[in-house]
């Protein structure tokens, strides 16, 4: 580490580790780091001007490595052959016996996923720093990322882990801090934070990995549905969108359709999954011995699956429950000519509307703004407290979880768990004493 007059300044790291998850060639990852700021603001030509109180660059670079999350890939596994109920096994005159086979393969070239790390910073304060501003823009590659790859049938054994696949992360955030209102008796605090993250699937193995759901994620790949069109007005069906293999749209009415002979083509980007944008907003309010802080969320910018839409496609479920309700913002088809969100209900086990989370009808806006926390205190004056003995004394009122404001077609408690218990809501009175 090296400070220069406190206005240039130095840092260097460098460390070796080593890990037995890897082959005995690669057990050994070597990282390092440099980093570098200049403080602007205590340069010559700065001393007169009163627009900065403080001015600072950060630049650094760095790399860090990461093992899999899983023991033992490095390593060829066995399993016996037995994989269904045989009568014989422990019988006390005719056991069963079994060769044991590979069901995982070796690797000894398996090493370390490493993650190589730009960040540029800027510092910004005004007014004796009554308002400051922190930039930060980022972009993180991690490369050698950890993968079952498929093996030739010649190999005897299914798959094998590799180092194939590569990431790219990229954003910016933004913290402000500003001192709004300062009185002696009254004052105002204000902190807003603002991030963008962009991810991106830049290297798999061969280009693509396929999915428990028979599908084919590719790279650079973000959520890839069969696109819902809307609710036909005169037969109140379901329209989906169908591409062949020549890029030729059709409407069609169910989703076997939809795939039917065209492989995954009709599978489209409909949005992301991951918010791209969040952040929250903090105030901070004192009057005397009083103090409220006010801290509030959101985000934005992402689709989210909601089985609760897609139950209400489900006509057995409305014969079977009372607890159906269609939220007003929907209407269902009933008649034709009707403009509907929801399709026509049928009870028939025969026909299943199959408009589940492979179709984008699944999928709402994500965003959402909410007061995740509200906290009012009042603190002893300090007459009370030597009258007291005490250090230090506070009532606290708390309040949690209050329900967020959403996208105008969302259904569901929140959109940060819309399949799930939304977080309770919770009212705390509390008394702190130090003595």
């Amino acid at each position: 580490i090296c400070n220069y007059n406190g206005r240039y300044m130095a840092s260097a790291s460098f460390r070796t580790d080593g890990s037995t998850n890897f082959g005995k060639d690669n057990r050994y990852g070597t990282f390092y780091s440099l980093s570098a700021s200049w403080l602007a603001s205590r340069e010559k030509f700065m001393e007169n001007q009163k627009i900065f109180s403080n001015l600072k660059l950060r630049l650094s670079y760095g790399t860090s490595g990461k093992e899999a999350g899983m023991d033992y890939l490095n390593y060829t596994l066995y399993t016996t052959g037995m994989t269904t109920f045989d009568y014989y096994w422990n019988h006390p005159n005719y056991q069963s016996t079994y060769a044991a086979e590979i069901n995982q393969l070796g690797n000894d070239r398996l090493s370390w996923e490493t993650a190589y790390n730009l960040n540029i910073g800027l510092d910004l304060g005004f007014l004796n720093n009554r308002f400051t501003l922190s930039a930060d823009a980022y972009k993180r590659r991690n490369s050698d990322l950890i993968m079952p790859v498929a093996l030739a049938a010649a190999y005897g054994v299914g798959r094998q882990y590799q180092n194939v696949g590569e990431m790219e992360n990229k954003g910016i955030e933004l913290i402000l801090n500003t001192h709004n209102i300062k009185t002696p008796d009254f004052n105002w605090y204000s902190n807003f934070t603002f991030s963008y993250n962009h991810n991106k699937i830049t290297k798999l193995y061969q280009g693509k990995l396929s999915r428990d759901d028979q599908r084919t994620l590719y790279e650079g790949d973000n959520i890839e549905l069969v696109k819902f069109i809307g609710v036909d007005p005169e037969t109140g069906k379901a329209q989906l969108q169908k591409i062949d293999q020549d890029g030729n749209v059709t409407t069609v009415n169910y989703l076997r359709e939809a795939t039917r002979g065209n492989g995954e083509y009709s599978y489209v980007d409909c949005g992301l999954s991951m918010a791209p944008y969040w952040g929250g907003f903090t105030n901070t309010f004192t009057y005397k011995n009083w103090e409220l802080y006010v801290h509030t969320t959101y985000s934005f910018g992402n689709k989210v699956l909601n089985k609760t839409k897609v139950s209400y496609t489900n006509g057995r479920a409305w014969m079977s429950s009372n607890l159906y309700k269609l939220p007003s913002v929907w209407k269902m088809w009933k008649k034709q000519g009707d403009q509907a969100d929801i399709p026509i209900l049928n009870a028939d086990p025969a026909i299943n509307q199959d408009l589940g989370e492979k179709t984008s009808f699944a999928y709402q806006n994500g965003k959402f703004w909410k007061i995740a926390h509200v906290r009012l205190s009042y603190y002893f004056p300090q007459q009370w407290l030597n009258t007291l003995h005490l250090q230090d004394a506070s009532v606290i009122f708390i309040f949690d979880n209050l329900s967020p404001l959403t996208a105008r077609d969302f259904v569901g408690g929140d959109p940060e768990n819309p399949n799930g218990w939304t977080a309770p809501k919770r009212f705390i009175l509390g008394l702190s004493v130090t003595f």
